[in-house]
């Protein structure tokens, strides 16, 4: 479902509630109000769940208007489109176009694209190098059409100068899962302050070094290298994050990031939430609390379907001759 849709769903049974003894339903819950609930159900079932881990996204192009092309598509001053892309059908099928042309350029470094609705998410393919200024996407359009361009710096990639000691993380990660300077050959630990000074002394006045360990502050929003580079390179992360497009009443068209089955929860959310205003009626108030209890069953559900899909660690084993 988009936007709409999920809005709809919610809207009808909040207008069903109204039946009992209030016909104000529509006047009470304005469209950014409920968009505004959407965005904040996507996140939390993508927190509750661990649904959004990234390897390599590093910006977004969001197509609009219904005619014209896409002349150009780069990275820091690296053509990753072969030509020009014109507006066929419909934005999404634009998209699409854009995301296989991308995906099929022969750059340096070398990128991939993904569709989704009307956005194309930019990502960077491993081991094919690296922009030494760091990734600035730039999209050119023409005829009509507007290719607007956000990167995410701090989300998948990081590059360091000699000396650095503190990296920013994009505000949308929440989890780092794993940390890879390109020059070493596995990813290095996760770590806490408090465990680096119960074992290195003076750890954060180490000179320039090899880089053994990160140490992630999400509150804060950075990350602290030890020791500090001693080389300028690449830093490859994975993480858990939020979902890359907030969800607005400006765009009801556009598509949730989380898969369609787990829209229905955030339905019970815009629900949970809507009914929580402090002069809401009583029986918006027995609804509210019906859709957090649905909310969280479904949550309790679909995370036990998660871990029986989730390969143990005696399946797909990776065997002993390529470690």
């Amino acid at each position: 479902m988009n936007l709409g849709q999920i809005i709809d769903m919610a809207r009808g049974r909040l207008d069903d509630a109204g039946k009992k003894g209030s016909s104000d339903t529509k006047k009470g819950w304005k469209n950014p109000d409920l968009a505004g609930f959407a965005d904040d159900a996507e996140s939390e079932i993508a927190r509750q769940l661990f649904l959004l881990e990234d390897h390599d996204t590093i910006g977004y192009i969001k197509l609009t208007a219904a005619f014209g092309q896409i002349d150009s598509v780069s990275v820091s001053g690296v053509a990753i489109t072969s030509g020009a892309v014109a507006f066929t059908t419909s934005l999404e099928r634009t998209a699409v176009l854009l995301a296989a042309n991308i995906s099929a350029m022969a750059s340096t470094p070398k990128y991939r694209a993904k569709a989704r609705g009307t956005i194309v998410v930019v990502k960077a393919v491993p081991n094919t190098g690296y922009p030494a200024a760091g990734y600035s996407i730039a999209a050119v359009a023409s005829g009509g059409l507007t290719a607007a361009v956000t990167d995410m710096p701090g989300l998948c990639r990081h590059v360091i100068a000699i000396g650095d000691r503190f990296i920013d993380l994009h505000s949308r990660v929440w989890r780092i899962t794993r940390f890879k300077p390109a020059s070493q050959g596995r990813p290095i630990g996760l770590a806490t302050r408090l465990e680096l000074d119960a074992g290195i002394p003076d750890w954060e006045t180490a000179e320039n070094g090899t880089i053994q360990c990160v140490i992630p502050d999400y509150e804060a929003g950075e990350a602290i290298l030890y020791p500090p580079t001693d080389e300028a390179e690449l830093i490859e992360q994975s993480c858990y994050r939020l979902p890359l497009v907030p969800l607005t009443d400006d765009d009801m068209l556009a598509l949730p990031e989380i898969g369609e089955k787990y829209h229905i929860g955030m339905v019970d959310w815009i629900i949970r939430q809507a009914c929580l205003k402090p002069d809401i009626e009583t029986w918006f108030k027995e609804l509210g609390k019906q859709a957090e209890a649905d909310f969280e069953a479904r949550i309790e559900r679909w995370r036990i379907d998660i871990k029986d899909r989730t390969p143990s660690a005696s399946t797909n084993r990776i065997p002993a001759g390529f470690m």
